[in-house]
């Protein structure tokens, strides 16, 4: 047997490893190339037709998508019966148990799955839309890789091998196909089906005109027929029309095909996207009636309980009351009878019994999920936060909270019924549209105490460093610059906003706490706002862009000189005529993004690029050299403007690429600083400084280029009343050892220029807690504290950038002493001198102000 099988791998060698032969039909289940990747092609009745052999999976791709249409790229490794591992176009259903798991996991990223990047999760025989296969390969024999796919608002990536790809043809044609099999965690077995495309529509019920949302899992329930689920979300658009199916990949952008291109409704339903920092004009008594049909509830006669919920802790008792009902079988379910759990907390999906929180009464579980469980899910701070309504997989509360990615839908088709009952069913509804809805519509922007830019910060919008999508907030009075807004955090009779833990990132959880409304209130430049509640209808343009691009090539940056080269291009327009295209590198002050300097560049021939859409993306590469005497000193990032005929478009310039994450020159007066800012969604930014001859960023050396830590409590940096200046906090250069004192220097400095700045030496300290098992590190992390103080009685009038020196042995790191959540301390006046420490809207900047 092992003769044979080196003689037929001898063979396999010999043959053409990429080419073209005689079609060849085949089962579901074989390839027709053997070890090779196969492109075929679906005949009408699902069968694959053999094309072309190739020995490697990006040829294969390369080969499927020139080809086009009903294309498949297939192997023999795969787990999926169809053995197809790329498609053109089609839908992806989820089957974690082929990794011995309930659950699937999408990532933000496609290959960095650490905390910084989000991840959501869902369970079995779900539909995904796909987008492309980013790789492939075959491990112990079988295939594995990543695919790109969007689920109900999360766009992302997740694991091939526990996936099923279902082709267009077979849903567009109505299609069986065998899905399933190689199960780990349930031993399902592969089976048939005949697979349905979800979809919206407008239904007229009595009175009302519904949202229907129509899902189907892949799972036969009936014969070949799949699973079918259905949400009636609530008030469908007025732009909707009855007998229309509507395709949507996050639910509030809806399209009348199935390819989701050309006309588009833009509209948010609204009790899913009601922030949760909200009050119902359903009253206690229709709760109960509401409730009281459905007998052996534990939640009859409570709803009184939940309007206390929510005047105490600041939670909608409506939506309190309909995820009540839809996680409890309406306060029927076993957990809810044994345990008084109405809302399944803890109940997770490997053993939802056993893990599920007991509560000592229905009024202790329904004031503590709304005074401590959910204030965790809606608190700014906490890891789980995703904006504050029910939302989706792409935002709020369904995105933590449920493997079901129509989780949010559900207890939003529960409140929308409960209003309706209120009504009598009669046309009217007493919550819908009560408060007016605005959408965030800038990353990462400061929600301040206050209408002015000068205020206190009380927090800023993005989830983490990556992410921020759908961001609803209820507006309460909108002025010309600044309006006002529900604070998703409470906010304490100090001005300060209350957080899930203390200290917010690793601290105990605080016990339940009140939401006061009328002083839970913020601010929010009107400008970063887009109103909702009004149906926005896009005019159907099929000759417009609707999407523009861009990426960076090259980067460089020496003495004179700062060379970047590129892509820029607007989707859906040819890009064939150099005398119609323009690009321009605009530089913009990172303090208020506004204009610079725009420098024209040089339009650069593009190889390679294909979107399958039928344009021709030839002329969209740039190259420009800007020079660096054309700057002053200050901190930028870039964008690319690029011009088409008559359309305009601009993106931010940014890279992954690690190569520039840290690039320095340093002339006689002036540090150049450029890179890729990781925890700014990469965006490319230039620092120039005039700085102390004895700092010098070109020393900066570490062993892989991610962001040194740097962290403090607010409370450990101060000015006491003698005017001394004191520091406690901590600091390390990623993937080095810090076990032993002798080898850990820290400084800082307080500089205003070159010439004006003070060195202040900081003691190197023991760490009090166990950051090694908290960050999960190989790495020892005993000596990464260091404390410090300084008279401040020598320093003249002035503002002082905080600069803090790491060393390591001969690793050496500079780090701007930045912090988003430091509120500026008090003023602290000694003789005739006031100190100030402040944060400066640069990258939040921390700096300490001197006056005289």
């Amino acid at each position: 047997m092992k003769k044979l099988l080196n003689i037929l791998l001898a063979v396999l060698i010999l043959v053409p490893l990429v080419g073209t032969f005689e079609r060849t039909e085949v089962s579901a289940q074989e390839t027709a190339c053997g070890l090779d990747f196969e492109v075929a092609y679906i005949n009408d009745d699902g069968t694959f037709v053999s094309e072309s052999c190739h020995s490697d999976f990006n040829s294969a791709k390369s080969k499927m998508k020139e080809m086009g249409g009903d294309r498949v790229v297939r192997h023999y490794a795969s787990l999926s019966d169809s053995k197809i591992i790329a498609m053109n176009s089609g839908v992806a259903y989820s089957y974690p148990g082929r990794d011995n798991s309930k659950t699937l996991n999408i990532y933000q990223h496609v290959s960095d799955h650490s905390k910084y990047y989000k991840t959501t999760y869902i369970s079995n025989h779900y539909e995904m839309t796909y987008h492309d296969t980013e790789r492939y390969f075959v491990s112990n024999g079988k295939g594995l890789g990543m695919i790109q796919v969007s689920i109900n608002g999360f766009d992302g990536y997740t694991d091939l091998e526990c996936t099923d790809l279902v082709p267009s043809k077979f849903l567009d044609r109505n299609l069986n196909i065998v899905l399933g099999g190689n199960d780990l965690y349930s031993n399902e077995q592969p089976f048939e089906v005949r697979v349905q495309r979800n979809y919206y529509e407008a239904v007229r019920n009595g009175n009302y005109t519904d949202l229907v949302y129509h899902s189907f899992r892949a799972y036969p329930s009936d014969g070949l027929n799949p699973t079918h689920d259905k949400y009636t979300i609530g008030p469908a658009s007025k732009e909707m029309k009855t007998g229309v199916k509507y395709y949507s990949n996050d639910g509030h952008t809806f399209y009348d095909n199935p390819s989701m291109q050309g006309k588009a409704i833009s509209f948010y339903p609204y009790y899913q996207y009601l922030p949760l920092r909200s009050k119902t004009n359903i009253s206690a008594e229709t709760l109960n009636k509401f409730i009281s049909r459905y007998s052996g509830s534990i939640m009859i006669d409570k709803g009184q309980n939940f309007i206390d919920a929510q005047n105490n802790y600041g939670i909608n008792a409506l939506t309190l009351f309909a995820m009540a009902c839809h996680e409890s079988g309406y306060g029927r379910s076993a957990i809810a009878k044994a345990k008084n759990n109405l809302f399944g907390w803890n109940a997770v999906d490997s053993s939802p019994g056993q893990s599920a929180t007991t509560f000592n009464s229905v009024e202790h579980c329904i004031s503590e999920h709304a005074g401590v469980n959910l204030r965790g899910f809606i608190d700014i701070t906490d890891g789980r936060f995703f904006s504050s309504s029910l939302g989706n997989k792409g935002s709020g509360l369904n995105l933590k909270y449920a493997s079901d990615p129509y989780w949010g839908m559900g207890i939003a088709s529960l409140a929308y019924q409960i209003d309706k009952f209120q009504n009598n069913y009669d046309g009217n509804l007493s919550d819908y549209e009560v408060y007016d809805l605005a959408l965030i519509n800038t990353f990462d922007v400061e929600v301040k105490a206050e209408a002015n830019a000068a205020s206190k910060t009380l927090y800023t919008t993005q989830y983490g460093p990556y992410y921020q999508k759908d961001f609803v907030v209820i507006t309460l009075d909108e002025g010309n610059e600044f309006t006002k807004i529900q604070s998703t955090n409470a906010i304490d009779e100090n001005g300060n906003i209350k957080t899930h833990r203390t200290p917010v990132t690793v601290g105990d959880v605080n016990p339940i706490s009140t939401y006061d409304y009328e002083r839970s209130v913020a601010y929010i430049r009107s400008d970063y706002l887009t109103k909702l509640n009004v149906v926005k209808v896009e005019e159907e343009k099929p000759d417009m862009p609707s999407e523009s691009m861009a990426m960076v090539n090259n980067l460089s940056i020496d003495e004179n000189t700062l060379h970047i080269e590129g892509l820029g291009l607007i989707k859906g327009m040819n890009f064939t005529n150099p005398a119609n295209i323009e690009h321009y590198v605009v530089l913009k002050n990172i303090e208020d993004y506004k204009e610079v300097s725009a420098y024209p560049c040089k339009n650069v021939e593009a190889e390679g690029i294909d979107f399958n859409d039928g344009y021709i993306y030839k002329y969209i590469g740039f190259e420009v050299d800007i020079p660096l005497s054309s700057i002053e000193e200050g901190s930028y990032v870039f964008d690319i403007r690029t011009i088409n005929k008559d359309q305009k478009f601009e993106n931010r310039l940014m890279s992954t690429d690690t190569a520039y994450t840290n690039m320095n020159v340093k002339t006689a007066d002036k540090n150049y600083h450029l890179a890729s800012n990781r925890n700014y969604s990469y965006r490319i930014e230039l620092d120039i400084e005039s700085l102390p001859e004895l700092i010098d960023y070109t020393a900066i050396n570490k062993p892989s280029s991610k962001v040194s830590l740097f962290a403090f409590d607010s409370s450990n940096l101060s000015i006491n009343e003698n005017g001394i200046f004191q520091l406690y906090g901590q600091a390390m250069i990623y993937y080095l050892d810090y076990a032993k004192e002798e080898d850990v220097k820290y400084t800082m400095y307080l500089i205003e220029d070159k010439d004006n700045f003070k060195v202040v030496p900081l003691s190197t300290k023991a760490s009090d807690f166990d950051y090694q098992s908290l960050l999960e590190s190989s790495f020892k992390m005993d000596y990464i504290c260091f404390e410090g103080e300084t008279d401040l009685s020598d320093l003249s009038a002035g503002t002082y950038k905080m600069l803090l020196k790491i060393e390591n042995g001969s690793y050496i790191d500079f780090i701007e002493m930045t912090n988003r959540s430091f509120a500026s301390t008090p003023s602290k006046t000694v003789g005739d001198t006031t100190y100030s420490i402040l944060t400066n809207s640069i990258r939040n900047r921390l700096q300490l102000e001197v006056k005289k």
